[in-house]
Order: C-alpha cells, then structure tokens, then sequence
C-alpha cells in the first residue's frame, strides 16, 4: 500500500471517500463514525418520493452546493498505474 495514510482523528475530523480503500487500525475504548452516504443518482428522485423522504420521514436531503462543498474534502481517487 504505498499510497496509504495513517490519519491520527483523535482530536479532529476527517472526511474521505469511503468508496475508496480503506482499514482501521486495532482499537481499545470507545469509537463512533459518522457516516454520510449518497447514491450517485440521488438528484432524480422524483417530486413525489422526494417529498414523502422529507416530509413524513425527516430526510435532510443534500442540495447541488452542499454535495460541491463535500466532494472539496474527499481525496480524488488515484489514478492506475501504468504497467
């Protein structure tokens, strides 16, 4: 693993892309991850289904400015390496 990155998060925040490789290390105590997930197609939910997500089911729904902001924290995925 020559591209990895031992991150130290004990006093701050990381945020990455979780669709990339990656492992943690053994851990005594107590641990919590916050998780946000998108599908790729999220944006053509229709009107209908968008507003019964939100409305009856208390979904915070990303906007286009909100993904934007996110996608600027996450590491772009590497690019293959030529053989």
């Amino acid at each position: 693993m020559t591209d990895a990155k031992k991150l130290n998060i004990k006093r701050s925040t990381s945020v990455f892309d979780g669709n990339l490789a990656h492992a943690v290390q053994k851990f005594s105590g107590e641990r919590i991850s916050v998780v946000f997930f998108s599908c790729r197609n999220y944006n053509k939910v229709g009107k209908s289904n968008l507003s019964f997500l939100k409305n009856r089911c208390g979904f915070q729904w990303p906007t286009d400015k909100s993904m934007s902001t996110l996608k600027k924290f996450c590491a772009a995925k590497p690019k293959p390496k030529k053989q």
